[in-house]
C-alpha cells in the first residue's frame, strides 16, 4: 500500500465507521418501537453492528498506524 491507497483506505474506513454509526443508531431506535420477536431481531442486529464497528474501529487504527510507519 502506497500513500495515495493508504490514504483512501483510511478515508474509506473513516465512511465504514460512520455508515456503522448511524446504522448501530438506527437499529437502536427500532428496537426502542417493537416488542417480542422484532425486539430481539432488532437488538441482535444493533449487536452486530457493534461488533463490526469496533473491527472497523481496529482496521482503521490498523491502516493509520501503518500510514504513520511508512512515512
Amino acid at each position: 500500500m502506497d500513500a495515495q491507497s493508504g490514504s483512501r483506505a483510511l478515508s474509506a474506513t473513516n465512511d465504514l465507521v460512520e455508515m456503522l454509526r448511524l446504522a448501530q443508531s438506527a437499529a437502536e431506535r427500532v428496537a426502542q418501537e417493537v416488542y417480542g420477536a422484532s425486539y430481539e431481531h432488532a437488538e441482535l442486529i444493533e449487536r452486530e453492528l457493534q461488533r463490526l464497528r469496533r473491527s472497523a474501529d481496529t482496521l482503521h487504527g490498523v491502516i493509520k498506524r501503518f500510514l504513520t510507519a511508512s512515512v
